[in-house]
Protein backbone atom coordinates (compact mmCIF):
# COMPACT_ATOMS: atom_id res chain seq x y z
CA UNK A 1 0.00 0.00 0.00
CA UNK A 2 1.43 3.51 -1.03
CA UNK A 3 2.52 5.70 1.67
CA UNK A 4 2.67 9.38 1.32
CA UNK A 5 6.25 10.51 2.01
CA UNK A 6 5.28 14.33 2.95
CA UNK A 7 2.58 16.28 3.61
CA UNK A 8 4.10 19.08 3.02
CA UNK A 9 5.19 18.63 -1.09
CA UNK A 10 2.41 20.34 -3.14
CA UNK A 11 2.60 20.39 -6.99
CA UNK A 12 1.53 22.73 -9.20
CA UNK A 13 0.90 23.51 -12.79
CA UNK A 14 0.50 26.27 -15.02
CA UNK A 15 -2.52 27.36 -16.58
CA UNK A 16 -2.43 25.37 -20.42
CA UNK A 17 -4.45 28.51 -21.45
CA UNK A 18 -1.59 30.73 -20.13
CA UNK A 19 1.27 28.75 -21.86
CA UNK A 20 -0.51 28.47 -25.18
CA UNK A 21 -1.13 32.30 -24.62
CA UNK A 22 2.53 32.56 -24.11
CA UNK A 23 3.57 30.94 -26.56
CA UNK A 24 1.75 32.81 -29.28
CA UNK A 25 3.10 36.20 -28.01
CA UNK A 26 6.44 34.66 -28.26
CA UNK A 27 6.16 33.24 -31.49
CA UNK A 28 4.69 36.55 -33.06
CA UNK A 29 7.95 38.17 -31.53
CA UNK A 30 9.94 35.40 -33.41
CA UNK A 31 7.78 36.12 -36.62
CA UNK A 32 8.88 40.14 -36.65
CA UNK A 33 12.64 39.56 -35.84
CA UNK A 34 13.20 36.78 -38.09
CA UNK A 35 12.09 36.43 -41.51
CA UNK A 36 13.05 32.84 -42.24
CA UNK A 37 10.50 31.76 -39.78
CA UNK A 38 7.67 30.53 -41.75
CA UNK A 39 5.79 28.25 -39.88
CA UNK A 40 5.44 27.25 -36.07
CA UNK A 41 3.32 24.92 -33.97
CA UNK A 42 3.45 22.72 -31.25
CA UNK A 43 2.83 18.63 -30.86
CA UNK A 44 3.27 16.52 -28.24
CA UNK A 45 1.56 16.02 -24.90
CA UNK A 46 0.22 19.59 -24.84
CA UNK A 47 -0.93 19.44 -28.71
CA UNK A 48 -2.89 16.07 -27.88
CA UNK A 49 -4.24 17.58 -24.18
CA UNK A 50 -2.10 14.55 -22.23
CA UNK A 51 0.29 17.22 -20.57
CA UNK A 52 0.69 17.16 -17.17
CA UNK A 53 2.62 18.89 -14.66
CA UNK A 54 5.92 19.22 -15.04
CA UNK A 55 5.34 18.67 -19.04
CA UNK A 56 7.48 20.87 -21.34
CA UNK A 57 5.99 21.40 -24.74
CA UNK A 58 7.25 20.73 -27.87
CA UNK A 59 7.78 23.60 -30.39
CA UNK A 60 8.35 23.14 -34.41
CA UNK A 61 9.83 25.61 -36.39
CA UNK A 62 10.46 25.35 -39.98
CA UNK A 63 12.92 28.07 -41.78
CA UNK A 64 13.40 28.60 -45.38
CA UNK A 65 17.38 28.30 -44.80
CA UNK A 66 19.61 28.85 -41.52
CA UNK A 67 23.09 30.01 -41.01
CA UNK A 68 23.83 26.95 -39.21
CA UNK A 69 24.09 24.05 -41.38
CA UNK A 70 23.09 21.22 -38.15
CA UNK A 71 19.84 21.41 -36.79
CA UNK A 72 20.80 21.17 -33.41
CA UNK A 73 22.81 23.82 -33.48
CA UNK A 74 20.05 26.44 -34.15
CA UNK A 75 17.64 25.77 -31.64
CA UNK A 76 19.31 27.83 -28.50
CA UNK A 77 19.25 31.12 -30.44
CA UNK A 78 15.40 30.62 -30.51
CA UNK A 79 14.82 30.14 -26.76
CA UNK A 80 13.25 33.25 -24.84
CA UNK A 81 14.38 34.69 -22.09
CA UNK A 82 11.69 33.55 -20.20
CA UNK A 83 8.59 31.13 -20.34
CA UNK A 84 5.97 29.48 -18.02
CA UNK A 85 7.53 26.32 -18.57
CA UNK A 86 10.39 23.99 -20.22
CA UNK A 87 10.53 23.88 -23.77
CA UNK A 88 12.13 22.01 -26.72
CA UNK A 89 12.27 23.67 -30.11
CA UNK A 90 13.05 21.61 -32.99
CA UNK A 91 13.85 24.12 -35.95
CA UNK A 92 14.71 22.62 -39.58
CA UNK A 93 14.48 24.23 -42.58
CA UNK A 94 12.00 23.25 -45.62
CA UNK A 95 14.98 21.42 -47.53
CA UNK A 96 15.37 19.59 -44.41
CA UNK A 97 11.69 18.99 -43.94
CA UNK A 98 11.10 17.67 -47.50
CA UNK A 99 14.12 15.25 -47.01
CA UNK A 100 12.75 13.64 -44.45
CA UNK A 101 9.13 13.30 -45.97
CA UNK A 102 10.75 11.88 -49.07
CA UNK A 103 13.03 9.00 -47.21
CA UNK A 104 9.97 7.94 -44.97
CA UNK A 105 10.87 9.47 -41.70
CA UNK A 106 8.13 8.43 -39.62
CA UNK A 107 8.88 10.78 -36.66
CA UNK A 108 8.26 13.78 -39.17
CA UNK A 109 5.07 12.38 -40.42
CA UNK A 110 3.62 11.54 -36.76
CA UNK A 111 4.85 15.17 -36.01
CA UNK A 112 3.32 17.20 -38.91
CA UNK A 113 -0.02 14.83 -37.89
CA UNK A 114 -0.21 15.98 -34.74
CA UNK A 115 1.22 19.66 -34.65
CA UNK A 116 -0.90 22.29 -33.85
CA UNK A 117 0.07 25.18 -36.13
CA UNK A 118 0.35 28.85 -34.81
CA UNK A 119 1.25 29.90 -38.27
CA UNK A 120 1.88 28.27 -41.60
CA UNK A 121 2.77 28.90 -44.77
CA UNK A 122 0.06 27.80 -46.87
CA UNK A 123 1.96 24.92 -48.72
CA UNK A 124 4.12 23.21 -45.94
CA UNK A 125 1.54 20.79 -45.19
CA UNK A 126 1.76 19.83 -48.69
CA UNK A 127 5.48 18.76 -48.39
Amino acid sequence: MPVSSSNSVKIKSVSPVLVIDALKKWISELRLNNKNLISAGYFGSYAKGNYAPGSDIDILLILTNSKHDRFFDRSPEFYPESFPIGMDIFVYTVDEISQMFEYGNGWIKQVFNSTIWIFQYPDIINI
